[in-house]
């Protein structure tokens, strides 16, 4: 088995993404290895014979990040900027997000598969 880091930066629509390959695993290895920009990363295993194929993709590791409600989203949509955001969080998830380390930057949080690191 093979093993890939994928980082993650805010990007312009969607999220930038950068991979690196690396020996093994280690989340506090690859939290060291991001770069400022990048808020979370992904662990990706796959097969050494076929690169496209994709064994495992693990949840997000999300770098300094913050666990959020959408009521504490709510307590701080003074000028209404996270409207849309607490609207996706309502229908889309649990009601649960995550304040990235760039402080501008919500994501989605899975209890069950996202880590804070």
């Amino acid at each position: 088995m093979k093993h890939k880091i994928q980082y993650y930066s805010p990007g312009f629509f969607f999220c930038d993404k950068r991979e690196v390959e690396v020996e093994k695993f280690d989340p506090k290895e690859a939290k060291e290895r991001a770069k400022d920009c990048e808020f979370s990363f992904r662990h990706i295993r796959y097969s050494a014979s076929n690169k496209n194929i994709k064994d495992r993709i693990s949840g997000f590791y999300y770098i300094d990040g913050k666990v959020i409600t959408t009521k504490e989203i709510e307590r701080i949509n003074v000028d209404k900027q996270y409207d849309i955001l607490i609207r996706n969080l309502n229908c889309n998830s649990s009601g649960v997000g995550v304040l990235t380390r760039l402080h501008n930057y919500f994501q989605e949080f899975d209890n069950k598969k996202d880590f804070i690191i």
